[in-house]
Parts: structure tokens; sequence; C-alpha cells
């Protein structure tokens, strides 16, 4: 439920930061291209938070998440292409 309560506001501090990102550096200035730029963030941002809310209940205490965290993004990293070196 705190997810549904937070979601509008992820979403709106996000665009006060892309509208610096995206035009200060130099990126092709078009309103399609920050749409896209846009949507990638804001769905990137809610599976980083989703994914903290699941260590977080998956684990009992502090330190039981604090070391279950990192445990559980590694196979992520790994499936996911981080550490494979281009060829």
């Amino acid at each position: 439920m705190q997810f549904l309560a937070l979601a509008n506001v992820f979403p709106v501090v996000q665009t006060e930061h892309q509208q610096n990102y995206v035009f200060l550096s130099g990126l092709y200035p078009s309103f399609t291209r920050f749409f896209y730029f846009y949507l990638y963030v804001v769905l990137l941002v809610n599976v980083s938070v989703s994914y903290g809310y699941f260590v977080s209940a998956a684990a009992p205490n502090t330190t039981v998440s604090l070391l279950l965290g990192p445990a559980l993004a590694m196979p992520l990293l790994i499936v996911g292409g981080f550490f494979i070196k281009p060829e």
C-alpha cells in the first residue's frame, strides 16, 4: 500500500531531474525522445523501489536485509549481462 501512496510522488521528482539531464547533456531535443526517456526512468525507479520493498519484507531485521539485498541482486546482474565482456 505504501507503493501506491507514493506512486504519484516519484514521477514528479523524476521530471525535475530528467529535464536537466536531457537538455543539459546535449541529447537529441525531441518531445518523443524525452517521453521515451521519461518512461524508461519511471519504470526503472518503480522496479528499484519495489525491489527494496521486497527485500525489506523478506528480511526479519536490518542486518539480514543488508546481507540479503546484494545476494539477491547478483543473479540479476549476471543474467542481465552486466558482467559479460562485449566482443
